[in-house]
Protein backbone atom coordinates (compact mmCIF):
# COMPACT_ATOMS: atom_id res chain seq x y z
CA UNK A 1 0.00 0.00 0.00
CA UNK A 2 3.02 2.70 0.95
CA UNK A 3 4.40 2.00 -2.59
CA UNK A 4 0.76 2.68 -4.28
CA UNK A 5 1.06 5.50 -2.68
CA UNK A 6 4.18 7.24 -3.29
CA UNK A 7 3.68 6.46 -7.14
CA UNK A 8 -0.01 6.73 -7.98
CA UNK A 9 0.30 10.96 -7.75
CA UNK A 10 3.43 10.51 -10.38
CA UNK A 11 1.24 8.06 -12.40
CA UNK A 12 -1.92 10.01 -12.90
CA UNK A 13 0.31 13.02 -13.19
CA UNK A 14 1.87 11.14 -16.26
CA UNK A 15 -1.82 10.12 -17.89
CA UNK A 16 -2.95 13.59 -17.53
CA UNK A 17 0.27 14.91 -19.18
CA UNK A 18 -0.02 12.62 -22.29
CA UNK A 19 -3.57 13.47 -22.78
CA UNK A 20 -3.65 16.95 -21.94
CA UNK A 21 -0.23 17.19 -25.13
CA UNK A 22 -1.51 14.70 -26.89
CA UNK A 23 -4.72 17.02 -27.54
CA UNK A 24 -3.03 20.11 -27.92
CA UNK A 25 -0.71 18.39 -30.99
CA UNK A 26 -3.66 17.41 -32.57
CA UNK A 27 -5.53 20.88 -31.94
CA UNK A 28 -2.39 22.99 -33.09
CA UNK A 29 -0.05 20.79 -35.03
CA UNK A 30 1.65 24.18 -36.29
CA UNK A 31 2.31 24.92 -32.56
CA UNK A 32 4.53 22.06 -31.52
CA UNK A 33 7.41 24.10 -30.99
CA UNK A 34 5.94 26.46 -28.30
CA UNK A 35 4.12 22.92 -26.91
CA UNK A 36 7.88 21.71 -26.40
CA UNK A 37 9.42 24.86 -24.77
CA UNK A 38 6.67 25.56 -23.06
CA UNK A 39 7.00 21.48 -21.76
CA UNK A 40 10.59 22.20 -20.96
CA UNK A 41 10.26 24.99 -18.86
CA UNK A 42 7.88 23.47 -16.86
CA UNK A 43 10.37 20.43 -16.20
CA UNK A 44 13.82 22.99 -15.61
CA UNK A 45 11.56 25.19 -13.18
CA UNK A 46 9.96 22.06 -11.76
CA UNK A 47 13.33 20.34 -10.68
CA UNK A 48 15.27 23.93 -10.01
CA UNK A 49 11.76 25.16 -8.24
CA UNK A 50 12.40 22.33 -5.43
CA UNK A 51 9.84 20.30 -6.91
CA UNK A 52 6.88 23.12 -6.83
CA UNK A 53 3.81 22.01 -8.46
CA UNK A 54 2.14 25.27 -8.95
CA UNK A 55 5.06 26.90 -9.49
CA UNK A 56 6.41 24.79 -12.63
CA UNK A 57 3.01 24.40 -13.92
CA UNK A 58 2.10 28.23 -13.15
CA UNK A 59 5.88 29.17 -15.59
CA UNK A 60 4.91 26.96 -18.28
CA UNK A 61 1.49 27.95 -19.27
CA UNK A 62 2.51 31.60 -19.05
CA UNK A 63 5.33 30.59 -21.41
CA UNK A 64 2.83 28.70 -23.23
CA UNK A 65 0.35 31.46 -23.22
CA UNK A 66 3.33 34.28 -24.10
CA UNK A 67 4.61 32.35 -26.86
CA UNK A 68 1.34 31.52 -29.05
CA UNK A 69 0.44 35.15 -28.42
CA UNK A 70 3.65 36.72 -29.32
CA UNK A 71 4.97 34.73 -32.22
Amino acid sequence: MQRLGRWMPAGLLLILVVVVLRGEVLARPGEVWAIAAASAVTVVVHLLGRRRALLSIAAGTACYVLLLNLF
